[in-house]
């Protein structure tokens, strides 16, 4: 299932090979909810996804979506195109302000098509990258199996350990490997903090069983050396050579 938000930095190939790793009839508590394309991928395949995220602006998006997807093509249609690109920079700025939910989640669908990154609140403005039948897809999006969660915790990990009910997979995916050096980077109002530091952490000392999801460092391989790690290349499909590599699944199990 195609997910009609596009973000760079977690544009995955590994929905195949996750779903050999994890059977049909699975519960996975997936963190780091944005554009969905893997946690809709499993949900349409037979498992049970609780997405979570802390960020209420993504998890108004994909409420929205789920209620009345025709309501945001409306406020689309009203508000495209974006043709200014000082307009769509102050938009970036301000897009939270507006005061109905069904705006504030077209504007989140149009500043993510029309960035060169995919970010919603950052990104170069870039006119071609937006197609009007972008946000058709918001009608074809199931939830059938698939399940939105707000946490309150503005650490995102410590939201791992309050997971209640049956939970057979936690899924991370995570996207780039950072060093974390400037911790108070600015980020933007759809952006989860990640410290890679104190998620190998909760990796390591968890008895549920992970799996995140990178893009391929050699520096994050050399940290998980020890654990199970499936190279993915840019088909999707495992490949024994990290040098082919554009992906990492690693798994504590």
């Amino acid at each position: 299932m195609r997910s009609p938000i596009k973000v760079k930095s977690r544009d995955f190939k590994a929905l195949s090979a996750i779903k050999k790793i994890v059977p049909p009839q699975s519960i996975i508590h997936s963190f780091l909810m944005l554009d969905g394309s893997i946690e809709f991928g499993l949900a349409a395949n037979d498992r049970y996804v609780v997405a979570h995220t802390n960020k209420y602006v993504c998890y108004e998006f994909w409420w929205c979506v789920k209620n009345n997807p025709r309501r945001i093509l409306e406020a689309v249609k009203y508000l495209e195109p974006i043709q200014d690109k000082n307009v769509f920079y102050l938009l970036q700025e301000n897009w939270p302000s507006y005061r109905d939910p069904y705006v504030r989640s077209a504007l989140f669908l149009l500043l993510n098509r029309y960035s060169a990154t995919g970010k919603i609140s950052s990104g170069d403005f870039n006119l071609e990258a937006y197609r009007p039948t972008d946000a058709i897809q918001l009608q074809n999006m199931g939830f059938q199996n698939l399940h939105l969660l707000l946490d309150k915790q503005e650490d995102f990990t410590d939201s791992i350990n309050e997971i209640n009910g049956r939970c057979d997979y936690i899924l991370i995916p995570v996207g780039d490997y950072t060093l974390n050096l400037f911790e108070e980077e600015k980020l933007g109002y759809e952006d989860t903090h990640v410290s890679h530091k104190k998620l190998q952490t909760v990796f390591e000392n968890t008895d549920k069983k992970m799996i995140l999801v990178y893009k391929m460092s050699s520096k994050l391989v050399m940290k998980y050396r020890q654990h199970n790690i499936t190279y993915i290349n840019k088909y999707g499909r495992p490949v024994s050579d990290a040098k082919n590599a554009e992906e990492v699944l690693i798994a504590n199990f």
